[in-house]
């Protein structure tokens, strides 16, 4: 991690990324509270997160493919900050499956970006350490975020709590981000 200062940002800015999981256990819980709708509503947003998630894996894909993985990673964590935001201000159904299909497209988009960035990122001759290091940190912050979500749902204030904390995180996670060098702009031979 030393000699790679990118990916000591890197590390920092995944554990800030996974944010995002404060904010997404409870958020089909509030839909349905909020918009009064069925169960089976359930459905119709799943649909549209699915739908959402294909237009965010295709686009990740066509996009990381021409500029690489950093621009995908701030477009979605911005996505995905909207959602926090769209989550707390949304009333209608048709508002939360916006919300949805914008959290599929983001959420999905986010993984290929940040798969992406991991892999260029990552020195070539230490690949595999720094990848099983990315994945410790992915377990420890998912873990970290998840408690943090129950803890700040169990307060009884609501959604919008637990969505400010995911969106603090994910901008958060864009500033570290902003001083990551794109992998394939930096010369040949630097790993920061």
């Amino acid at each position: 991690v030393r000699s790679a200062p990118g990916l000591r940002r890197f590390l920092v800015l995944r554990a800030f990324i996974m944010g995002q999981f404060i904010m997404i256990p409870y958020l089909a819980i509030h839909a349905l509270r909020t918009t009064g709708q069925p169960d089976s509503f359930l459905g119709m947003l799943v649909a549209l997160q699915m739908s959402g998630a294909m237009v965010g894996n295709f686009g990740a894909g066509w996009a990381g493919d021409r500029h690489g993985g950093k621009i995908i990673v701030q477009i979605t964590s911005l996505l995905l900050v909207l959602v926090c935001f769209g989550g707390i201000f949304a009333r209608t159904p048709s508002q939360f499956l916006l919300v949805f299909f914008l959290f599929g497209a983001g959420a999905f988009g986010s993984r290929v970006g940040l798969m992406t960035l991991s892999l260029e990122i990552c020195p070539r001759d230490k690949r595999a350490t720094s990848l099983g290091l990315l994945s410790l940190v992915n377990l420890v912050s998912m873990s970290l975020c998840s408690v943090l979500s129950g803890v700040i749902w169990s307060w009884g204030r609501g959604f919008a709590p637990g969505a400010l904390a995911a969106a603090f995180c994910l901008a958060l996670s864009c500033v570290l981000l902003a001083g990551v060098t794109e992998p394939r702009k930096r010369p040949v031979g630097d790993s920061s």
